[in-house]
């Protein structure tokens, strides 16, 4: 006879079936007591599986059956309903199951993603990530994510950012013209030098401007030409920009920008002249060029033009030269405001500002400190009188008052032509606007005259078409730029408008031309295999499919029609809407007039990227060399990466 521990071995049986049955161990069967017309069933099921159990009884036993089933509805009808989650439900739960695991489970790819943004956007060292405090707080999110260490995360940063070059290399390789613009910074203390390179071009797929970081290099000393020229010929040869596509380049007024440039250019021509040299003494007696193809513009080496901000603010130095005297005493006023403690506090109270300082780094810090001066004036003598400290007198205050409004329109246009992209149509108007804004000023006439020479100077290569060094660059952008171009369409400037026509025409036979060499090669291979047999009739076939009869005529008559029609225009579509409404009124100006449009005026986004890497620098993080190109490009990119659909 088994005992009850035998009978009754395992787990508490919860089900009502076993009413019915009896479990014995020894045997591993269970007995049924089903009781009918006075005898017991006593038929032996196997194991003790409620499953099968119930099965006999559905088998043999069927209104035994339909009273268990009706005594468990009742039951649960009884049973008080609770919506909250107890023991046993809450571990069923998916969140739960994983928190209740063992072994750590391989963190989501969004997670580690929304880690690298989070290092990316904030600029915070790798080494936060091992911070206590910080590992304490994604372990109390998430129990479970696995937290990566610094230099697991710096791995994933740097696959990252050689996943975006190649990304960005795409989105290049499908640009037209491409402008490149540099500048060179030094770190805090001048431990070491970088130089930052960054291209803007017109990206076709979206129809919109681009500008993004290219390099953040280290620049050994001295800062040559020389030096300067090596960097960039690398820069373009590993991000495949071949010298044809580059329209031009933007830095500021050092000699050693100039010189690099210079040294770019000679290398180009140099190189050319040897390899016609070579093919000479290879190929004698073969022809020349056609005609047609004498008349193409020869390949121009790297166009170079300054900074239009950094010129701008070497105009404005005149102004600041002759008003020394009262910009020193501004200075030290600032400087007594900001050594007082009571007086700061006082003026952060009453008005929600204080006095700034000027920087001479930056383009409009002085400009900055007189208006702000001005807008406190009648709180700051009130504060000043109370604690018994001197402030500026009378006329002191006018001369700030008038060189603040000789300055405003200078600082406006600045602002207009230091964007990322889309700003060189806007020099050429900004300029003429400058100019009559000093004519008209009721300035001293000896400051004016100085700042009207010293524009007429520093822009001759813009303004006048007789100067040696003229570029028809910012003028033939404005010209195509149908919210500006009534500022070319005046007699006055009808030598100006001239050359930026002569420019767009030469433009639309370059890009025509290697339009037409790319349907050539189309056209020559769509030749069937039989009339390859007459190679002199595919050949005519080919040239005469490819060749654009009249092309010069034809622009001559857009860029006409087209001047006939800005005169006119209404000003509710930006400069990039218009020519994507009339590309196909203006097929061949509408790709030439998409670059110029999209050029910048300035280097202000490379002069960005330096104010970003200062803050990576800053404190005891002066010694990240590797790691900062990466990170500044990360960043700076981060919106262009964004847009293009760059996935990570």
């Amino acid at each position: 006879m088994a005992t009850s521990a035998q009978m009754f071995a395992g787990r508490k049986r919860e089900s009502n079936v076993w009413k019915y049955f009896n479990y014995s161990a020894d045997n591993n069967k269970s007995r049924c007591g089903v009781r009918e017309e006075e005898e017991e069933c006593g038929f032996l099921v196997s194991g003790k599986n409620t499953t099968n159990l119930r099965a006999h009884l559905a088998r043999h036993h069927p209104t035994t059956l339909s009273a268990l089933d009706e005594e468990n509805r009742t039951k649960a009808e009884k049973r008080p309903r609770d919506d909250s989650p107890g023991p046993k439900a809450a571990c069923q739960t998916p969140e739960t199951c994983v928190t209740s695991a063992v072994t750590p489970w391989l963190p989501d790819r969004r997670q580690l993603a929304a880690l690298e943004n989070m290092i990316i956007e904030t600029g915070c060292p790798l080494g936060f990530v091992d911070q206590p405090a910080f590992r304490s707080l994604i372990s109390c999110l998430d129990s479970k994510f696995k937290m990566p260490g610094s230099a697991k995360l710096n791995r994933l940063l740097v696959a990252k950012w050689q996943r975006s070059v190649q990304h960005l290399k795409a989105l290049l390789a499908s640009a037209r013209r491409v402008t490149i613009c540099f500048g060179v910074w030094s770190k805090p203390n001048c431990t070491s030098s970088f130089l930052g390179i960054s291209a803007c071009f017109f990206d076709p797929g979206s129809h919109c401007s681009r500008h993004v970081v290219l390099r953040v290099v280290a620049l050994p000393h001295p800062h040559t030409g020389d030096h300067l020229a090596d960097a960039i010929d690398t820069c373009l040869h590993e991000w495949d920009i071949v010298k044809e596509k580059v329209l031009m380049i933007v830095s500021d007024n050092g000699s050693n920008m100039t010189k690099a440039i210079r040294l770019m250019s000679e290398r180009d021509i140099t190189d050319e002249t040897d390899t016609e040299d070579d093919i000479d003494q290879q190929e004698e007696g073969v022809d020349s060029e056609t005609e047609e193809a004498s008349l193409l513009p020869e390949a121009l080496p790297y166009r170079r033009m300054k900074c239009v901000s950094h010129t701008l603010h070497s105009v404005v130095k005149v102004a600041y030269k002759f008003y020394d005297g009262i910009i020193t005493k501004a200075r030290q006023l600032v400087g007594r405001v900001r050594k007082s403690g009571i007086v700061m506090e006082k003026l952060q109270n009453a008005a929600g500002k204080v006095p700034i300082w000027d920087n001479a780094t930056r383009w409009k810090s002085t400009y900055a400190m007189i208006k702000r001066l001005l807008e406190l004036r009648p709180l700051l003598d009130e504060v000043l009188d109370e604690v018994q400290m001197d402030s500026l007198l009378a006329a002191d205050w006018t001369r700030l008052e008038e060189l603040a409004h000789l300055l405003e329109p200078f600082c406006c246009h600045t602002d207009l032509l230091q964007t990322n992209a889309m700003s060189l149509s806007l020099a050429f108007p900004s300029i003429l606007d400058l100019q009559c804004h000093l004519q008209s000023s009721p300035a001293a006439k000896t400051l004016t005259r100085a700042m009207l020479s010293s524009m007429h100077e520093r822009f001759q290569a813009v303004l006048d078409p007789k100067a040696d060094d003229f570029c028809a660059l910012p003028a033939a952008s404005c010209l195509l730029d149908p919210t500006v171009a009534v500022a070319l369409l005046s007699l006055e400037m009808s030598a100006v408008r001239s050359a930026a026509k002569d420019f767009v025409v030469s433009e639309v036979l370059r890009h025509s031309a290697s339009s037409s060499a790319d349907s050539h090669d189309t056209v020559t291979e769509a030749i069937t295999p039989a009339l390859k047999r007459f190679p002199f009739l595919s050949t005519k076939l080919a040239q005469a499919s490819s060749r654009s009869p009249g092309l010069g005529v034809s622009v001559q008559d857009q860029l006409d029609q087209y001047l006939v029609e800005v005169q006119h225009f209404s000003g509710t579509l930006t400069a990039l809407q218009y020519w994507q409404q009339k590309s196909s009124t203006y097929s061949l100006l509408a790709p030439v007039a998409e670059d110029l449009i999209c050029v910048p005026a300035s280097e202000a986004f490379i002069e960005r990227v330096f104010s970003l890497c200062d803050y990576l620098c800053d404190g005891r993080r002066c010694n990240m060399n590797r790691s900062l190109e990466m990170r500044a490009c990360l960043k700076l990119n981060s919106d262009v990466l964004a847009q293009t659909g760059f996935l990570g």
